[in-house]
């Protein structure tokens, strides 16, 4: 079971003990399911999202149709990765199965992303700490 709370600071009392695995951040997308139970857990350290070079390096275009397929181009890389994931969670939970799925991500999702694992009812958590990976 995946619960994803807020941490409010009250007294002890209040303690409650989760069997299962409690995160400090929540789903980044308001349709992704804010608690899963018998779920698949997908850790990784892949971005989803277009990330800058880290040299300082930079692209001449000849035309604007240049600049436009270069940008059409990297959004497929991000989308093929995208369909990957989707495609293993159609693997491993199908439908009527009562299974979920949730990735927890150390890099970046970028909001169309986000939106496409809402859609497959995938909960995703990104630029989760490392300590959260590790449990």
């Amino acid at each position: 079971m995946v619960e994803i709370m807020e941490m409010a600071h009250r007294t002890d009392a209040d303690t409650t003990l989760v069997r299962g695995l409690v995160l400090d951040h929540g789903a980044r997308h308001p349709d992704m399911p804010k608690r899963v139970e018998n779920a698949f857990i997908l850790t990784c350290n892949v971005s989803f999202e277009y990330e800058k070079t880290e040299v300082n390096s930079g692209f001449f275009y000849k035309s604007p149709e240049e600049r436009e397929k270069m940008v059409l181009a990297e959004r497929q890389f991000i989308l093929d990765r995208v369909n990957k994931v989707i495609a293993l969670k159609k693997q491993v939970c199908p439908p009527g199965s009562g299974k979920s799925f949730v990735i927890i991500n150390q890099k970046g999702i970028d909001p169309l992303s986000l939106d496409m694992f809402a859609k497959e009812g995938i909960m995703a958590l990104r630029r989760a700490k490392r300590r959260n990976m590790e449990r």
